[in-house]
């Protein structure tokens, strides 16, 4: 596959037509219209997918590539979120739903399919360069939300004392532990840009929290968290996918291997972004994933793999499904 311009990559074409799209349909009714916020910000991530394509073109290296498509991936899938709050909102009725859904889903599956040409050619590169690299072994991860996931959610948790992990928890870390998977923590904390704590207060909440799952044998390897406020666009906060991208490449993760575990939609949206498999606990505070209700398209689509009353049973779940 020889690509001159990034014009010419399909999945570009693809974002490009859903950007068109998702413009028109937010100058069509007067009540999207009227809401500058939200059109904004379905109008950034459309455009988003379309310029992180284009930017990891620009650089040349496959593997930098291929972590801006990664990042385009993400930034469909926060449209794909944004859409259900427009067709609840009333912004767009169902049928422009479905037209929206379908050519989002499209310009996703492209990009799957770009990546994985990508990662297949720089693996064959690596092997005729060096043949024992095709014996190397990669790690399998589980991705676990914060709050709602291990430790209750206490809304924008403050202080050490307000950290609570919940019950089971300890135990299902343990579990994974045991079984080979590393275990990274992946959260938001905007309440830092939102000056309610600062990175060293949130630093003691989580040495609490691997002092109090140490007390059961438990650990977790890794930690990365978005200090970030929604509004800043960063890259990191999910469920865009800059931090796993990170946690993949320090932790030697094989992402395809791996599962993200989380109570919120935008946990199920990063894992599926990134192709890990996915599974949700009911344990956080609010309704977790909209519901597919008569949507004309298959709910696998935006739904978890598995859903689990908590952790330890999202745990054993994988377990017993590991590759």
């Amino acid at each position: 596959m020889k690509i001159e311009r990034f014009e010419d990559i399909r999945a570009w074409q693809e974002a490009r037509a859903l950007v068109k799209m998702v413009y028109k349909a937010t100058k069509s009714k007067k009540g999207f219209s009227n809401d500058y916020k939200f059109k904004e910000q379905i109008q950034s991530a459309t455009v988003s997918t379309m310029s992180n394509i284009a930017e990891g073109f620009s650089r040349r290296s496959t593997r930098e590539f291929t972590q801006f498509l990664f990042i385009a991936k993400g930034s469909i899938g926060e449209v794909q979120s944004q859409l259900y709050v427009a067709l609840d909102q009333g912004y767009i009725n169902q049928e422009k739903f479905n037209e929206l859904y379908s050519k989002s889903d499209e310009v996703a599956r492209l990009i799957s399919g770009f990546i994985q040409y990508l990662l297949n050619k720089d693996k064959r590169s690596k092997n005729s360069r060096n043949p024992t690299n095709s014996r190397k072994s990669v790690n399998k991860a589980v991705f676990l939300d914060r709050d709602g996931t291990i430790a209750r959610d206490v809304h924008y948790c403050r202080r050490p004392e307000d950290f609570e992990i919940l019950p089971s928890v300890p135990e299902a870390i343990k579990l994974l532990n045991e079984n080979s998977f590393k275990v990274v923590v992946i959260t938001n904390q905007s309440g830092i840009a939102r000056g309610y704590f600062t990175e060293e207060t949130l630093a003691q909440i989580h040495q609490k929290m691997k002092d109090e799952l140490a007390k059961y044998g438990a650990r977790v390897d890794a930690i990365y968290y978005c200090p970030h406020h929604p509004d800043d666009g960063c890259q990191c906060r999910k469920p865009k996918t800059a931090l796993f991208l990170k946690a993949a490449e320090e932790h030697n993760i094989a992402l395809k291997n791996s599962y993200m575990v989380g109570d919120q939609q935008m946990d199920i949206d990063a894992g599926k972004a990134l192709g890990c498999k996915t599974a949700l606990v009911t344990t956080g505070p609010q309704p977790p994933v909209p519901s597919p209700q008569s949507v004309n398209l298959n709910p696998e689509l935006q739904m978890p793999d598995y859903t689990a009353r908590n952790l330890l049973e999202a745990a054993r779940w994988i377990v017993d499904n590991r590759e």
